[in-house]
């Protein structure tokens, strides 16, 4: 759910802008952030048990939730990379330490330095090219210490997609071999694909199929994002309903987001080719 920060998608720039304010305003309350999140630091947790010195990369940091969450687990060493001026604005108003620039431009990710964690939410899905996505996956692993971690989310199935993609620049939804054909390209050996959000799969599927047959009539839509604080009952509701899932939902044929988990060194017994 973090806006395009590329430019030369489908959103325009005024678009994006207001998403980025739009996702300002409810990612510390918002069930999908608040349990991504969640599920983020215990991903972190399992690799680096409760060492809080790691150096956490945040590669497409938006308007630094993750950032400002890490801070209150108690992670002090996090810094973010963003190529929205809006982004990098709210970020470092924070007092966060966040960098200008794509995630597609390799001297960037070297300007940055060695690191043993990359995050990156639902950013690769709005670079313009396949070539892009090969070169952040190749310099990203370069990027990582020994043993390092990188947890890359994108969108899943084109059937998926509709007007929120729009709003926010989707370029590209994945499926899983379709993402092991990129991590192919880009000599990624080490790593485990997942779905999740698959409990809400079939209702998202409804929508977002009315969205692309009332846009595809001619009827006058909205092209605005998910990003929408539902009421307190339903966001606790879905919040438990997702932690429910990361937690005990093994078997997950499908969802809407795919999530990429990419070991360097030898951590087998977390990470596995799939």
């Amino acid at each position: 759910m973090t806006p395009s920060i590329v430019s030369g998608t489908s959103a325009s720039s005024e678009m994006l802008a207001a998403e980025y304010f739009r996702m300002a305003d409810v990612e510390a309350e918002m069930w999908w952030y608040t349990s991504l999140h969640l599920h983020l630091v215990e991903t972190i947790r399992k690799f680096f048990g409760e060492n809080k010195q790691i150096r956490i990369l945040d590669a497409g940091c938006g308007t630094g939730g993750f950032l400002r969450y890490l801070q209150r687990q108690g992670y002090a060493n996090s810094i973010g990379l963003d190529i929205s001026d809006i982004a990098v604005e709210f970020s470092r108003r924070q007092g966060f330490d966040v960098n200008k620039g794509s995630i597609a431009d390799a001297a960037v990710l070297k300007r940055i330095g060695k690191v043993d964690v990359i995050v990156s939410m639902d950013v690769i899905c709005s670079l313009p090219s396949e070539e892009q996505r090969v070169v952040f996956f190749r310099e990203a692993e370069r990027l990582l210490n020994d043993d390092g971690l990188m947890i890359i989310q994108t969108p899943a199935f084109a059937s998926l997609g509709g007007i929120h993609d729009m709003a926010v620049g989707v370029n590209k939804r994945y499926t899983k071999s379709e993402i092991r054909d990129v991590l192919r390209q880009a000599d990624i050996a080490h790593y485990n694909l997942g779905y999740r959000l698959m409990v809400l799969t079939p209702v998202i599927f409804m929508v977002r199929a009315m969205q692309r047959m009332r846009l595809k009539l001619g009827k006058d839509v909205a092209i605005e994002s998910d990003v929408k604080m539902p009421s307190r009952i339903v966001n606790t509701l879905l919040f438990l309903l997702q932690r429910m899932e990361d937690r005990w939902l093994l078997f997950r044929p499908f969802g809407t987001s795919l999530q990429i988990l990419i070991s360097k060194g030898d951590v087998d017994n977390e990470v596995r080719t799939k």
